[in-house]
């Protein structure tokens, strides 16, 4: 509620409404019903504010709202006064005794900074009094009416707010069997098979020396600066002990004539051609890119010494690398095993295509109307200004989109009472930092170590906020599953893959 009475206070003079919805992956917490978060008490007496207070409603239609609170200098000069007389205990002013400031002085210096803020935060409380009173379920938070005057601080004595406000919109989101949803089964054929023992050998793979040079080699030798027919230069520039991968040579045809060589061979190549990447270049010449210009454009290497990649024998030293002392003992137990894990990485990639499909289709049914004139205000407003007209409205169907979700979700949760407790809340959060360390090459860090940084990232209220989220709609997916019609389909990857393909298509 102090967030939202600060904003309200600043309303007549300079609003700051709040933190940006964009790139959250929904809405933010500002654009979340507001009478949720005031709740139903506060510290300020309701019935005694309406009594004291001209405040009045206008609805536009069901989304959006307008209310005025006017005052009258007897409710809030007493509040005024009593502000002043405190200010008249502290001052310091030369020539006078601390506390004993005419209070005429006092009020001819800070009498009008004391009107502003009494003034404020009358509105302020009217407005959020206002809103908890009538149960009102808004979205945002007020803003100014657009054809709202400014205030003449030195000469008025009654003073008027206008505020519109975004109603959350009535709406009923029933699941049943008229509902179809497809869940694409991903078949295991022997292409996905083949590629995850591939990967597996590679990963357990290692360098071996090699007699010749193929094109996947690794290759050291010495670079010495030459004549374009490969006779060296005497006071050339010489890298003893460079390395040079095939696979980083860009331009084929000098590929080429490193394959088949041996050690002690030698290949003239033109540098700029086989590394156009200067940065890249430089670094293989031990020299600075501005230096680059002053070499010559032809190098000839000696081969010293070829390595190539081998991938991994499949054996029980393997096997027991993989998956842990005799686990495993045969190939037929291998390939069961490699399946396991294939089923359940396909398994995960059908939850996530189900769950894209369940949103498309509970917005398509569903669809919650909003108030979207008010909401672009809302949004330019937002975040200190920094987002443009521009920005708003490229962004903003995405924008809409996750929030008309939000809602329907919330609304499902709500109806069969799911929560995200605060255990899933946080093993969520272990494992989406586990995912993000090994995506770093930091998947080694022990239980510990990861439930550690996961609170860490759940004191931030954001982040606290993203973690609830996902378990909710994990939750309230996998109750859609069960009150939906499932329309099952067994599908190749390639098939499933395509899927995506063409919604790329047509979004472009």
């Amino acid at each position: 509620m102090r967030k939202f009475l600060a904003g309200v206070a600043e309303l007549v003079d300079a609003p700051d409404l709040g933190s940006g919805a964009f790139g959250h992956g929904g809405s933010s917490p500002s654009i979340r019903t507001l009478s949720r978060c005031l709740g139903n008490g506060s510290f300020f007496n309701l019935n005694e504010l309406q009594k004291q207070m001209n405040i009045t409603q206008e609805k536009a239609d069901d989304l959006n709202m307008s209310i005025t609170v006017k005052l009258e200098p007897e409710d809030y000069e007493g509040e005024v006064e009593k502000v002043l007389r405190d200010y008249r205990k502290k001052v310091v002013l030369d020539g006078f005794r601390p506390g004993k400031v005419p209070f005429g002085l006092v009020k001819k210096m800070y009498g009008k900074s004391a009107l502003v803020d009494e003034v404020n935060k009358k509105f302020s409380e009217a407005i959020s009094g206002y809103i908890v009173e009538n149960k009102l379920d808004i979205l945002g938070e007020p803003l100014p009416a657009e054809n709202e005057a400014p205030i003449d601080w030195e000469n008025q004595q009654d003073f008027s707010l206008t505020v519109d406000v975004a109603l959350a919109p009535e709406f009923e989101a029933v699941l049943s069997t008229k509902i179809k949803i497809p869940y694409y089964t991903i078949r295991i054929d022997d292409k996905i098979l083949k590629e995850y023992v591939d990967a597996y050998r590679r990963q357990f793979g290692e360098m071996k020396d090699a007699d010749t040079v193929d094109d996947k080699d690794y290759l050291k030798g010495n670079l010495t600066e030459a004549n374009p027919d490969g006779t060296l230069l005497p006071d050339g520039l010489k890298v003893e002990d460079a390395s040079i991968s095939l696979m980083a040579i860009r331009d084929e045809k000098i590929q080429s004539l490193f394959k088949g060589k041996k050690k002690g061979d030698t290949v003239t190549l033109e540098m700029s051609k086989a590394f156009p990447d200067e940065t890249d270049l430089a670094a293989l010449l031990h020299v600075e890119k501005v230096a680059l210009t002053d070499l010559k454009p032809h190098f000839v290497f000696e081969i010293t010494e070829i390595q190539r990649f081998v991938d991994a024998e499949e054996n029980q030293d393997f096997y027991d690398k993989l998956f842990g002392k005799d686990e495993v003992k045969s190939h037929a137990e291998f390939i069961e095993k490699i399946k396991e894990t294939i089923r359940k990485n396909l398994d995960n990639e059908s939850e996530n295509r189900f769950r894209k499909d369940a949103v498309n289709k509970l917005l398509e049914v569903i669809n919650p109307p909003l108030p979207e004139a008010f909401l672009k205000r809302w949004l330019l407003k937002s975040d200190d200004g920094k987002l443009t007209p521009e920005q708003i409205e490229s962004e903003f169907d995405t924008f809409i989109r996750n929030l008309k979700w939000e809602m329907i979700r919330d609304k499902i949760a709500d109806a069969q009472e799911i929560e995200a407790s605060a255990e899933e809340i946080l093993e969520y959060a272990k494992s989406y930092t586990h995912a993000q360390f090994h995506q770093y090459g930091l998947g080694h860090l022990s239980e510990e170590e990861i439930e550690k940084f996961a609170r860490e990232q759940m004191e931030k209220e954001e982040n606290y906020r993203r973690f609830a989220g996902a378990v909710l709609d994990r939750k309230v997916i996998d109750h859609v599953k069960t009150a939906v019609k499932i329309d099952d389909k067994k599908v190749s990857r390639d098939a499933f893959n395509k899927l995506y393909e063409d919604e790329e298509k047509q979004e472009k």
